[in-house]
């Protein structure tokens, strides 16, 4: 009882010494504007609010993601950018299937907040201006060439940091075995997917439907209904989106 009394009472002493403080501080705040001329408040007034407004301006501009189209390699890619006036790092995100760089916009909004320069590209067989015909056309090294070509595009021309999910993971690693003297990081989930898949029984079933959707008829069988059943758990707005990547929506 005695040393939760002596806590006591030494908690409410430091209570009273920090509101003490309080008081001194504002009242010497109250007297400098009380003494200084309105003029000066006037001006000081408006600094202040000048410059809450540029933190505001600034800050509503760094988490809106933008859709832009860039010519790549003979193609129009669709891309989600945030935060490219930054002065930050470039960050190059790659979306799984069957995804699309919308995706990524949560992380997109973080990493744009924290001033890096973000971009996340709807890849080649994505974006509606991206869809040559032949397989020839969607070679792993094709791949790789619009990563590197599209951080040329956005002005870096220093190294970039790589993110790759799913599918996007394995362009990714192809562009770092390609251009490694391009990236300043690479970040990927791919390899504890490989062994997973190897040897975790549930995974194999989970990754079957990989061979089952290379069958184009299939894949659209009662409209896209498999695609639809993989996405039952998110907003029908992002269904939509993934779904206007094969033009089906």
């Amino acid at each position: 009882m005695l040393i939760l009394a002596k806590e006591s009472f030494s908690s409410k002493s430091n209570n009273a010494s920090f509101n003490d403080s309080k008081i001194i501080c504002f009242s010497s705040i109250r007297l400098f504007i009380d003494k200084t001329p309105q003029i000066v408040r006037t001006y000081l007034y408006l600094f202040l609010l000048s410059y809450l407004y540029r933190k505001y301006e600034r800050n509503a501009r760094m988490t809106q993601i933008e859709i832009k189209k860039y010519h790549i390699n003979n193609l129009n890619f669709t891309v989600r950018i945030a935060g490219l006036e930054n002065n930050g790092d470039l960050v190059v995100l790659l979306h799984g299937f069957p995804e699309s760089s919308l995706m990524w916009e949560p992380l997109m909004k973080i990493l744009a907040e924290k001033g890096y320069r973000v971009v996340a590209p709807n890849q080649r067989g994505y974006s509606s201006g991206a869809r040559p015909k032949g397989f020839e056309n969607y070679t792993m090294k094709l791949l790789a060439s619009d990563v590197v070509t599209l951080a040329e595009k956005v002005g870096f021309k220093n190294k970039f940091h790589l993110v790759g999910h799913d599918i996007g993971a394995v362009v990714g690693w192809t562009t770092a075995t390609l251009y490694p003297n391009l990236l300043k990081s690479w970040t990927a989930d791919w390899p504890a997917y490989l062994w997973a898949l190897d040897n975790d029984p549930t995974q194999k079933e989970k990754g079957s439907y990989v061979h089952l959707f290379q069958h184009k008829f299939i894949l659209r069988f009662r409209h896209y209904r498999a695609l639809r059943k993989l996405w039952q758990c998110f907003p029908q707005y992002n269904i939509n989106a993934y779904l206007n990547t094969r033009g089906a929506s």
